[in-house]
């Protein structure tokens, strides 16, 4: 949990918009750079259950190479609606935006890059599946580029804990985005 305050929640400056939540700067001050907010918005406790894979998995993992949630908060609201912020450092921007500025520039990426950014991501996914935990939606818009030019996996909504017996189980069904599904 993350003493979270309604007034640093700065809605006029949306970050991202995906499927199904929000990213918000969350600011102190309009000079604080530092935060951004996740939020989803569940119209019942059904859908409120839908957002605790991605607390807890993100919330457990320790990774350089993948973003680390610092905290949550669930408002309840009338009606069985929820509320539910996720507290992550801001990241530079996703490798989906850099790729659209590389090609509107016709400009390309350097091998040292292109290594760099492969490192981490083949970094946090050993370290995700040596944990038993599978994401399922990995593309461009769920990695995130930090500052230091490093990538960073982010966005656990459709991620999974498999342990025991299940390990050696093949996983069922077709999670993710459609572009990037397996065959």
């Amino acid at each position: 949990m993350f003493n979270f305050r309604r007034e640093r929640l700065n809605k006029k400056n949306v970050i991202e918009e995906g499927a199904f939540e929000t990213v918000y700067s969350y600011q102190a001050n309009e000079n604080d750079m530092d935060w951004v907010v996740k939020h989803f918005e569940a119209r019942n406790p059904d859908e409120l259950l839908w957002c605790f894979p991605e607390i807890v998995i993100n919330s457990s993992c320790d990774h350089p190479c993948i973003v680390p949630m610092k905290g949550y908060f669930i408002e309840r609201e009338a009606n069985d609606r929820y509320n539910i912020y996720m507290r992550f450092p801001r990241m530079r921007m996703s490798l989906e935006r850099e790729l659209h500025i590389i090609r509107a520039e016709e400009s390309f990426y350097l091998e040292d890059e292109i290594v760099r950014y492969f490192y981490c991501i083949a970094s946090g996914m050993e370290y995700l599946h040596n944990r038993g935990i599978t994401h399922r939606d990995i593309k461009p818009s769920n990695i995130l580029l930090d500052n230091e030019g490093n990538a960073r996996l982010s966005n656990f909504c459709l991620a999974k804990l498999i342990s025991g017996e299940d390990l050696d189980q093949p996983l069922s069904g077709q999670h993710g985005a459609e572009p990037y599904k397996p065959p």
